[in-house]
């Protein structure tokens, strides 16, 4: 596996470094554009849709998803470019309304913070808060567990838009990185029990976004790391740099334009190989690879579904 994985990795970064990120092509979304393409319309037609914000959700779990849903519901597995750096507070900010040009990486005392319209986006409160800046009443949120442990879904008379969030895949592998596969099919038990709880209240869509993907590696030998590359860097994560230096021979650099970053620094930087900068780590993201950066996007569309039931009440 990291042999083939590895060839992939090279024949990826090339086609970063010759093209730029996000890539351009039929059918690919960035990020920041999940809301306002696949959810904002359905919110204009005056529809409900629950737009659940799935941490760490890779790929190939999205297509199992895909799988199960698709005999009962018409399902569509967008293919989405994440928005660097694949950490959690910039990715979860790039899922909410107008964050093509609301999200920014800003200057505070030296340190590089996530904002939506100029506004601290680091956290789910925060990023809520923006969010009904926006849309006012007609959304809420609730944690995934909360939802599918409740007899009946309580929401406002107003709300339209109903925000479910779950980190589990990410906490728990970042504790224990063995431990989580063993999670992961019980989460996606989870998530398919959370959408029957929105379809019975009266929901029309459906939307499962995620902030990145993930790199697990079991069988990785301990110690097998690069250097952080030389520079004067702001942030310093297990997978990316972002700040001002150069290149070296583990690491590969990009002016943050050519990879779509917009904030107050010059470049970014990333590993080449799918190691990170930090020892012993098995699980992780923030960087630049296929595992973390090619994300999926589940819309779900419950109107037909909803009718069908309905005809055979009548």
């Amino acid at each position: 596996y990291l042999k083939i994985a590895g060839l992939l990795q090279a024949e990826f970064l090339k086609h970063v470094t010759n093209e730029g990120w996000p890539a351009h092509g039929t059918g690919l979304l960035r990020n920041a554009e999940v809301f306002d393409r696949e959810v904002g319309p359905v919110l204009e037609a005056r529809q409900k849709v629950a737009y659940f914000l799935v941490d760490s959700l890779r790929y190939e779990l999205a297509a199992e998803l895909e799988k199960q849903l698709s005999t009962k519901h018409k399902v569509r597995l967008l293919t989405v470019c994440a928005q660097l750096p694949t950490y959690t507070e910039v990715g979860m900010a790039s899922l909410m309304p107008e964050a093509v040009s609301a999200l920014y990486l800003a200057n505070r005392d030296g340190k590089l913070v996530t904002t939506l319209g100029g506004a601290v986006a680091t956290a789910p409160a925060t990023r809520f808060a923006y969010l009904e800046s926006k849309k006012g009443d007609l959304c809420q949120d609730i944690e995934l567990d909360a939802l599918i442990h409740q007899k009946k879904l309580k929401l406002a008379e107003k709300v339209r838009l109903l925000v479910v969030r779950t980190r589990e895949i990410d906490s728990v592998a970042h504790e224990s990185p063995r431990g989580v596969l063993q999670l992961i099919p019980d989460l996606m038990r989870q998530i398919l029990r959370g959408i029957a709880k929105v379809e019975a209240a009266g929901f029309q869509k459906i939307v499962i976004a995620t902030d990145h993907g993930f790199i697990l590696m079991h069988e990785q030998a301990a110690g097998n790391v690069t250097a952080y590359p030389p520079g004067d860097w702001m942030v310093k994560k297990s997978r990316c740099v972002l700040g001002m230096g150069s290149g070296d021979g583990g690491s590969i650099l990009f002016p943050r334009e050519h990879v779509g970053i917009p904030g107050d620094f010059q470049h970014y930087a990333a590993p080449k190989g799918l190691v990170p900068y930090v020892r012993e780590h098995l699980y992780y993201h923030e960087g630049l690879s296929l595992q973390e950066c090619v994300l999926p996007c589940l819309s779900i569309d419950l109107v037909q579904h909803t009718a069908k039931k309905s005809t055979i009440r009548l």
